[in-house]
């Protein structure tokens, strides 16, 4: 098969394409990876799973030059390999998609698609931008990712933005392709588009080594799958060997199945005052459609979780109580007091914290050690200078609390696992003391084990009074978590479920479409 930007390569039946024996690696004192062994084939699709911080992402950074080995031996297609950088590697055919979305907004999606090469697209010191549009609009078509170049950047939500970097890869026509936790940003088409791309892939003779918490993805597409715990590899095994209560065994070192969602009895709330009450409320996005009405009440002390298709209005309701976005009709209010933020800051102030979908655009700052994106929105002062042991004392305990996985508060949150990234934008919410918590996608990018830690959380938060509404994607956590479930469709609720009712997901999704 020979398709734009994917080129077909014959199949190599004598040994795999990339090798790679003890790959170790360390960040100060804290070993992401002890001496992992990894080799993938022309033409084959390999799953890497474990907990987050069990090295996953490291190894794909290291085998895509990214981030340099402290130890061990690569060899790709028999001859050494050692990349200086991700051009060297790109220039020998491995292609890396990273886990946190990097678009640049200013360019075009053409632009992005061929971000590092558009001096091809260059004659005499003009861009051929017929050309350029062409082939970048053959890239995309052939992924599916139902993306146009003439589409405003600005105006992509975080999933098509991911498969603007997945296609921005392709087009370097690799004979490796490694995707970070891909599918994460992605709604349920995009998922399913990307999938299918992945397979495509695998016919044209590509190998292709992708992370996935979704372990239904590993099972669809995966040929064979590598697990990885604290920084080492358990094994490799072939995906008709395994499933998926072995994987979790396997990545946790314990069961976990019924007691991944908190145990709860769905029941009415006493009577009182709501902690949110929304009247005929619409909130306008600057760079959207308006997204309303909703009416919905949230007493304290219970979840309402949020479910609908992506756009449908869940979203925009959480960024417009956070105050992202103005109030243009219907009234909410926040403890019986009118709740009209004009600025997050607002909200915050009116204690309302935000987990926004996007943790590493705008949950935290990367760059930022651990306590300080941890107490971001309570910044401790004395004297008019940063109270350091106050500081020390609220990061240690949301470390305990959560259960972040970091050498310390010192450490800049670039160096956690996406799954600990998260934890430390939850930590902050937290941090503030809230009365009420908004949730979008809480655990995103996020490990099943470190899953049943979150939610666990969140019931003890219910229970000690705290009104805690969630968007989520994810149907069974959705169901799982939730007091009482919402769709949303078309901007607005579609069906509120009672308080005394679970629904399946076949009820939730009937309301969605």
């Amino acid at each position: 098969m020979t398709s734009p930007g994917v080129r077909a390569t014959a199949r190599e039946p004598d040994g795999p394409i990339l090798s790679a024996r003890g790959i170790a690696k360390s960040y100060g004192g804290t070993v992401a990876l002890d001496g992992v062994d990894l080799d993938l084939a022309p033409g084959e699709v390999h799953a890497l799973v474990g907990e987050n911080g069990a090295g996953k992402s490291t190894l794909l950074k290291i085998l895509a030059g990214a981030e340099r080995r402290d130890r061990g031996e690569m060899t790709l297609a028999g001859t050494p390999y050692r990349p200086a950088g991700l051009k060297e590697a790109e220039a020998r055919g491995v292609a890396l998609v990273f886990q946190e979305p990097n678009v640049a907004r200013t360019l075009t999606v053409a632009e992005n698609v061929f971000l590092d090469h558009l001096r091809d697209f260059t004659r005499l010191g003009l861009v051929d931008w017929r050309r350029l549009r062409r082939e970048a609009e053959a890239v995309l078509d052939d992924l599916g990712a139902g993306v146009s170049v003439t589409d405003e950047v600005d105006a992509l939500d975080l999933g098509r933005l991911k498969l603007v970097e997945v296609a921005r890869a392709l087009a370097l026509k690799p004979r490796i392709v490694f995707f970070d936790e891909s599918t994460a940003y992605l709604n349920n088409a995009e998922m399913r588009a990307l999938l299918a791309g992945i397979g495509r892939l695998r016919a044209a003779g590509i190998a292709v080594a992708f992370v996935s918490h979704h372990l239904h993805e590993v099972f669809e597409v995966a040929d064979r799958v590598t697990v990885l715990k604290d920084g080492s590899s358990v094994g490799t095994f072939a995906v008709g060997e395994v499933d998926e209560d072995r994987l979790h065994r396997l990545m946790v070192g314990r069961e976990l199945g019924a007691d991944l969602y908190p145990g709860r009895t769905p029941r009415a709330p006493s009577e009182g005052e709501p902690a949110l009450r929304l009247s005929g409320v619409v909130y306008h996005p600057l760079d959207g459609r308006p997204a309303g009405p909703f009416d919905l009440d949230l007493p304290p002390g219970r979840i309402v979780g949020l479910g609908g298709l992506k756009g449908s209005g869940g979203e925009a309701l959480l960024e417009g109580l956070a105050g992202l976005h103005p109030l243009v009709a219907g009234e909410a209010a926040l403890g019986g007091a009118p709740h009209r933020p004009r600025s997050p800051a607002e909200a915050w102030a009116a204690g309302v914290a935000y987990l926004p979908g996007d943790r590493g655009g705008e949950g935290l700052i990367p760059d930022f050690a651990v306590a300080e994106n941890v107490t971001m929105a309570v910044r401790p002062s004395r004297r008019g200078l940063v109270d350091r042991a106050r500081e020390g004392e609220l990061t240690t305990r949301a470390i305990a609390d959560l259960r972040i996985r970091t050498p310390g508060g010192a450490t800049p949150a670039a160096d956690l696992s996406g799954g600990n990234m998260q934890k430390v934008v939850l930590a902050k919410c937290l941090a503030a003391g809230p009365r009420l918590l908004l949730l979008n996608n809480p655990t995103r990018g996020v490990d099943v084990g470190a899953k049943a830690e979150i939610y666990g959380h969140m019931r003890r938060l219910a229970e000690d009074g705290m009104a805690v509404l969630m968007v989520s994607e994810d149907l069974p956590e959705l169901l799982g978590v939730a007091d009482r479930v919402a769709i949303t469709k078309g901007g607005r609720v579609s069906k509120i479920f009672p308080w005394t009712e679970n629904p399946s997901e076949e009820d939730a999704v009937r309301w969605m479409l």
